[in-house]
């Protein structure tokens, strides 16, 4: 999993990437970056930003609000923006100067990777999958479940359906006995196939399942 540090404190980002290495065992990896433009510049994709709210060379309080799939932690020398910060996609607002800065850090992570990401051991490394962008969980057999994220297949062994399904909260649905979908992914239900975004294949819904579809796609 991938987080960005924006702002120009090099003193203060070598501090805080060292710190998230250190509570998650360099499981996550950081990124540093001066300004938004940089990190908008890397081949890589990033969910969760620690934003400056302070320097206007960045722009973090406006990138914030134009970018909601974003997970944003401000961080900032004073409080004078907090007030102007909050939305539905900020989770923290950080004062470096405060003596529990890695206290509110650990703190923070603990309560964005529970309520979005789904962590899973797959040939021995522990694996962050953000609940949103999982297509669909298949069981196939002898207690493995396969899924598909970001256009990859990975095998989960040891794991039923059911409890899969209970680890990734109410974000899915099942289609037949065996397959479960993303809701948000749903796009279109013609009665009896249902299509999904990211691709082509569609999926047979069983008649059980055709009413609880058919009400998950209207509450979109």
């Amino acid at each position: 999993m991938n987080i960005a540090i924006i702002d120009s404190d090099k003193n203060f980002c070598s501090h805080l990437s060292q710190m998230i290495k250190n509570l998650y065992n360099h499981e996550l990896l950081v990124y540093v970056f001066d300004d938004i433009v940089d990190m908008e510049n890397v081949d890589q994709e990033f969910k969760i930003i620690f934003l400056n709210a302070d320097d206007p060379k960045i722009s973090g309080l406006k990138y914030s609000k134009m970018n909601y799939d974003k997970i944003i932690v401000f961080i900032a020398d004073t409080g004078k923006n907090m007030k102007k910060a909050f939305g539905p996609n900020v989770y923290a607002f950080i004062l470096k100067t405060d003596d529990c800065v890695e206290a509110e850090v650990e703190e923070v992570l603990a309560m964005i990777i529970e309520q979005n990401y789904i962590v899973l051991n797959i040939h021995r490394e522990n694996k962050y999958f953000f609940f949103k962008d999982i297509l669909y969980v298949q069981y196939i057999g002898s207690n493995n479940v396969a899924f598909v994220y970001h256009n990859q297949q990975y095998i989960y062994k040891g794991c039923s359906l059911k409890k899969m399904q209970s680890l990734l909260k109410n974000q899915f649905i099942h289609v037949d006995q065996s397959t479960l979908v993303n809701k948000d992914k749903m796009i279109h239900f013609n009665g009896r196939q249902l299509y999904i975004d990211g691709i082509r294949q569609s999926f047979d819904v069983s008649v059980r399942n055709r009413t609880k579809i058919r009400k998950a796609m209207f509450r979109q």
